[in-house]
């Protein structure tokens, strides 16, 4: 008996629709795949920060991501350790915490808090009042009596200095400054040819070459205090008096240089 044809599946074309479910499966996973990738930045991908959300903090802190997207870190918006901690970050990541926490560096933790000797008057002994620098980091309690006041304040930072100034109503004298304490109260008090230059505070002071050469040498380790003393002694400025080819440096231009 005559055997019925068989189509074989090989020979059978694939329906048309076959071939639009693979095109869009096809479609479908490069979208998923696009859409799951970590899309990376200037400096590499986001998994280079130390964190993209607030999920990838512990516990109640938060993620800053500074506005160029470079760093990123978990910060607490607690405001005594907010406080606590802003005055050590970058002003970039300072302002990304502020706009997060809704808070401001230095302004949101009451003095109490802050764990300075006094906030008032009343937290001081006998007389004494409280002396508080201006970006309120610390305070003490001094005595504005002229003797006592005279005897202690050369003793003080020019920042505690100026707020018991204020707070006293005296000015701290030019002999309050004990001179021995200084390398050099005048130029004779130098060897050679060097000058002596005494900050604006008075607290130190330092013989240095006015030697243009000399002076670009050191300047560059100097505070900046004692460069702006040592500046307008010499007039000279740091970094601007001495040709390239006069500080001592391997080279100057390419053609300092060997071969390519």
């Amino acid at each position: 008996r005559k055997q019925p044809q068989v189509i074989r599946s090989s020979s059978y074309p694939i329906p048309r629709y076959k071939a639009t479910m693979k095109t869009a499966a096809v479609v479908l996973a490069l979208a998923l795949g696009v859409a799951t990738a970590k899309v990376p930045t200037l400096r590499g991908s986001v998994t280079d920060l130390d964190c993209n959300a607030d999920a990838d903090c512990d516990g109640d802190d938060v993620c800053v991501i500074q506005s160029d997207g470079f760093y990123a870190q978990c910060i607490s918006c607690e405001p005594t350790s907010f406080e606590n901690s802003c005055g050590f970050w970058t002003d970039d990541i300072t302002a990304a915490a502020e706009a997060k926490c809704q808070l401001t560096c230095g302004d949101d933790v009451p003095c109490t808090d802050k764990g300075l000797d006094c906030c008032v008057d009343e937290d001081c002994d006998g007389e004494t009042v409280c002396a508080i620098q201006s970006d309120g980091n610390f305070a003490q309690c001094i005595d504005c009596s002229e003797p006592n006041f005279d005897n202690s304040c050369g003793f003080w930072t020019s920042d505690i200095l100026t707020a018991a100034e204020s707070k006293c109503g005296e000015t701290c004298p030019p002999s309050a400054t004990k001179k021995d304490d200084l390398d050099c109260n005048a130029d004779a008090d130098c060897d050679g040819d060097d000058v002596c230059v005494i900050q604006s505070d008075g607290f130190y002071a330092q013989c240095i070459s006015c030697e243009p050469t000399s002076f670009e040498n050191s300047c560059g380790f100097w505070t900046d205090d004692i460069t702006a003393a040592a500046e307008a002694k010499c007039q000279l400025t740091c970094g601007d008096d001495v040709p390239c080819t006069d500080k001592g440096l391997d080279c100057c231009v390419d053609e300092d240089c060997d071969g390519e």
